[in-house]
């Protein structure tokens, strides 16, 4: 029964790994699945302060990926309203993605809508379509270093866990 319950939880991380690009907050996941593992183990591997750890983690990877596409837009030039409109674009999209296609639409439809809400805020205050463009793109850009900075917290996340248990 243990076995079985290490190979349930393994899986339950690996899956917590895969759903972050699709905008679950799969470090979340892990932590929540961590903390079930501590409570049902008495902490005896996985102990309280390594969930607090593991808290702080997950917390630093949504503050990352949510202001990454902010850093990105600001460090290609876009304005507040460009800012404003890649983050009303990312949930607009991530919306009629998620409608169009479940899963993989959502970060298809966020990406392309932070990028389209972005560039036309940026058309909109009177910039040159080259700079509305540029902004648009440094919101992509920021948006997909966030998801990346997000899975390599998780991946961290899972390696500390999978080394208090083995």
């Amino acid at each position: 029964m243990h076995t079985a319950g290490i190979v349930i939880f393994i899986i339950i991380l690996v899956a917590a790994l895969i759903v972050i690009p699709f905008g679950i907050p799969g470090t979340f996941v892990i932590f929540l699945a961590s903390l079930i593992y501590g409570i049902i183990t008495h902490f005896a591997q996985i102990t309280q302060a390594l969930i607090w750890i593991l808290l702080g983690i997950a917390l630093f990877g949504e503050l990352m990926e949510y202001f990454a596409g902010i850093f990105g837009a600001k460090k290609f030039g876009a304005s507040r309203a460009g800012i404003i409109g890649a983050i009303i674009g990312g949930i607009l999209g991530g919306i009629v993605g998620t409608g169009i296609l479940p899963l993989v639409g959502s970060v298809i439809g966020l990406l392309i809508g932070a990028f389209s809400g972005a560039f036309l805020m940026e058309l909109i205050v009177k910039k040159k379509p080259a700079q509305a463009l540029r902004a648009g793109w440094g919101t992509f850009t920021g948006r997909i270093g966030g998801i990346l900075t997000k899975i390599i917290l998780a991946i961290v996340m899972i390696i500390l866990v999978l080394v208090r248990i083995f």
